[in-house]
């Protein structure tokens, strides 16, 4: 071989080239047609203030690290798992169809579809509106601090309890509509509202209690009543019982029939010089003692016998008076026994059970007035015929 002339302009421009090579970044407009560029053995494909731009489809098999930001513009489709442990900010359309697991802070901004079951493990906030269309299956505690808004036709149901759009909750057989007359219903009754100022609880077996502005009623199945209007209080019963004590500081008025099974007691009486006219018949009513001829009927002369001269008066101490512990006093009279026995039937009385109970007094005072009468005249007679014969 020769010797080249190094002054040969093309060997400076060999040099020329060379030094180019040398120099120049390799990769810096390389393309790839029909192969592949590979990279092995713990090599690194790195980007400095660069971009990598993909405008087809890129295909990784193994796993995409990321330090820094990743920015995805346009549509992302990932089919496969995708672990983000990183904070991740998606401002766009965001469509999941597979698994997705998100373990650190989740920020979205934009529109985002989930087709598939998506399990949230951690804290989920939701600032914006939020549509769900499906079924909502939350296992854990869930707590919403705004409001709650059920559109119509949309219920919350949770086991047995049931909120509709209406206001209409129902909880079990706890049912309390503000539509409905029956304001609260429940198995044993139910609170009614018939108007503003109307309101009433009813059982089930038609017991009420009813409230308004002009009144309270008290109703037990149509048999009792206690109605309480303005300056008035109404009872209606077959009957009435008091098992306590009754003060009464007005005036009482009763139409129809009392029944006392124990005592009347009055601490305080107006008094006046008439004559006693109550009296107690022996089926326990009171009446007034008339003796106006207008209330009698079949009036005969009546016979005393001269037997209820042997009498005789006596005191005695009440049994009544001693065992509820009144002054001690003694109590002169007849005993209703011996004035039967003397034949004064007609002037004793007597209880519902047909039991000699007591002595009517003044009748008796009226019959031994009689045979005094009658004998006085007699003796009179007798006087007036020795006087005439003398």
């Amino acid at each position: 071989m020769g010797k080249r002339n190094l002054n040969d302009p093309n060997i400076a421009d060999i040099f020329r080239r060379l030094k180019r090579l040398e120099t120049n970044t390799m990769l810096a407009s390389a393309s790839v047609g029909r192969g592949r560029l590979r990279f092995y053995d713990g090599s690194v494909l790195l980007i400095e203030n660069g971009a990598l731009n993909v405008t087809g489809t890129a295909t990784i098999a193994g796993t995409l690290q990321v330090t820094g930001t990743t920015n995805l513009v346009g549509h992302t489709n990932i089919s496969g798992p995708l672990n983000v442990t990183g904070v991740t900010s998606i401002s766009g359309e965001l469509g999941v169809t597979g698994p997705t697991n998100l373990d650190g802070v989740t920020t979205i901004n934009g529109e985002t579809t989930i087709n598939g079951d998506t399990t949230i493990t951690g804290l989920l906030n939701i600032t914006g509106d939020t549509n769900i269309t499906g079924l909502l299956d939350v296992s854990g505690n869930t707590t919403i601090s705004a409001d709650l808004e059920l559109l119509t036709g949309g219920r919350f149901i949770a086991g047995e309890t049931q909120i509709e759009p209406t206001g209409k909750a129902t909880f079990g057989n706890f049912v309390i509509d503000p539509n409905s007359a029956k304001l609260i219903e429940a198995p044993g009754g139910y609170v009614i509202s018939n108007g503003a100022d109307q309101i009433g609880l009813s059982s089930a077996s038609s017991s009420s209690v009813n409230l308004s502005s002009t009144g309270a009623t008290l109703d037990y199945k149509g048999e009792s009543t206690v109605s309480a209007v303005a300056g008035r209080i109404n009872l209606s019963s077959v009957l009435t019982n008091i098992d306590g004590n009754l003060a009464v500081s007005g005036t009482i008025t009763a139409t129809g029939s009392a029944l006392l099974n124990s005592g009347i007691r009055a601490n305080a009486l107006s008094s006046n010089t008439g004559a006693a006219n109550l009296v107690r018949a022996s089926n326990g009513y009171f009446y007034i003692s008339s003796s106006a001829s207008r209330f009698k009927l079949d009036i005969q002369e009546f016979d005393v016998p001269e037997t209820l001269l042997e009498i005789e008066m006596v005191d005695w101490v009440d049994k009544g008076e001693a065992e509820a512990g009144e002054p001690y006093r003694r109590i002169p009279g007849v005993i209703a026994e011996r004035v039967l026995e003397a034949g004064g039937q007609a002037f004793t009385t007597w209880d519902a059970d047909g039991e000699i109970q007591g002595v009517d007094y003044d009748r008796l005072t009226l019959g031994i007035t009689q045979i005094l009468k009658r004998q006085v005249r007699e003796l009179t007679h007798r006087v007036e015929t020795l006087e005439s014969s003398a």
